[in-house]
């Protein structure tokens, strides 16, 4: 798949799946923009994929806003990669935990998406990968 000249965006793109689907992307032509909350590991990722670090929280509708000011309004690929897990047991968790994970799992998947999808429309075309 050719994707020069298309703008892509991926949570979460500071490691692990995140960082090889910005790598992916980047090397069929994309320009990519990575997010995630660790700025260390997001300027290692673009420094080796020539993507753009942004430091950002998936939760935060002014996050968004700020992402969306630098990437403009035609992205034509987001990935919704970010994700958190509490890895203890349910009786041990505090429901803001689980919450906070409700709302990077689940939440943000959504206000990402709803971010984008006008733009992809009014382009024709788009793609939003959960």
């Amino acid at each position: 798949m050719e994707l020069q000249g298309e703008k892509a965006v991926v949570t979460g793109g500071s490691r692990g799946f995140g960082a090889g689907i910005a790598r992916a992307l980047a090397e069929r032509g994309a320009k990519v923009w990575i997010t995630g909350r660790d700025e260390a590991a997001l300027n290692r990722i673009a420094d080796e994929t020539g993507a753009i670090p942004v430091v950002a929280d998936v939760t935060s509708g002014a996050d968004w806003d700020r992402l969306f000011s630098l990437v403009g309004d035609d992205v034509g690929v987001l990935v919704n990669n970010a994700g958190i897990i509490k890895r203890i047991p349910m009786t041990e968790m505090s429901a803001a935990d689980f919450r906070k994970v409700i709302d990077v799992d689940l939440n943000a998947p959504f206000i990402c998406a709803k971010a984008v999808i006008p733009a992809m429309i009014k382009k024709g075309h788009g793609k939003i990968i959960n």
